[in-house]
């Protein structure tokens, strides 16, 4: 098992905040937030773009699904936050079981196209950006659409750069290199995802942040793709865009091909 798997899985919560011990001096390094959800919907930068804080008494979210046998592995910076987050981990607790044992290995998918959280920004955002790449699978393949969003719920997965929520990400590379957790996920990448890529086990999307990952767009590894321009931006994966495809080739490679069509 992976050191960044071995990390989470021995990960315990503190009452003094929700990170990687080894982290600790990274975190006192920045402004973080440290609030439960009553504080927080009272907080004055409740809702703000422009608050950058990382918010530390929320279950941090290295990786969703499970990135070692996924398919189709999405690299992001780090997860985003709303007001459900907060909701979702001190008013409905399950929600939070589920992001725990996603820490603890006892996965079942990538859980933000689970309609069971579809409640959940998390769900909004994920499911958003997948959706249409999941309607051409099920039009390719002759799934129902629900069998297609389960294919894609099992076969995709997620890595965080930085597993903290913010609203808004405002932070050097010196500081983001002081992370453990950022230094972890990279190693993630090139010790484990680099060879399962360059086989043809998995492709890899690198939707935001290629050079805080610490790749060249103009050279990535094998089995690495990156959306370009204003998708990165938006994050979307749809068809139209540069990264939709090649998710739709390699998805259908794995599901056993496209069913001709009448």
């Amino acid at each position: 098992m992976h050191d960044l798997m071995q990390a989470w899985i021995d990960w315990r919560p503190s009452k003094d905040g929700l990170f990687l011990e080894a982290d600790r001096p990274a975190v006192g390094s920045i402004d973080a937030a440290m609030l439960d959800w009553t504080q927080y919907h009272r907080d004055e930068a409740f809702g703000e773009a422009s608050d950058t804080r990382l918010h530390l008494r929320l279950t941090p979210q290295p990786f969703f699904g499970n990135p070692e046998t996924a398919r189709i592995v999405v690299l992001t910076l780090n997860p985003g936050l709303g007001p459900d987050d907060y909701f979702a981990e001190f008013e409905y607790t399950k929600c939070r079981d589920v992001l725990r044992a996603n820490l603890a290995g006892h996965r079942n998918g990538f859980m933000w196209l689970d309609p069971t959280h579809s409640w959940h920004g998390g769900f909004e955002y994920w499911y958003r950006r997948f959706r249409e790449t999941i309607r051409a699978f099920a039009e390719r393949t002759g799934l129902p659409m629900m069998e297609a969003r389960k294919w894609w719920q099992a076969n995709v997965a997620c890595v965080e750069l930085l597993p903290y929520h913010s609203e808004s990400f405002r932070m050097s590379q010196r500081q983001l290199d002081a992370f453990a957790s950022s230094q972890l996920a990279r190693r993630f990448a090139r010790e484990v995802l680099e060879p399962r890529a360059a086989t043809g086990e998995c492709l890899m999307v690198m939707a935001r942040a290629v050079r805080q990952w610490g790749y060249d767009r103009d050279r990535l590894p094998k089995g690495f793709i990156a959306t370009e321009g204003g998708e990165a931006r938006s994050g979307y994966l749809s068809p139209n865009t540069s990264v939709g495809e090649p998710m739709l080739e390699v998805a259908l490679r794995h599901f056993g091909g496209a069913r001709p069509r009448s």
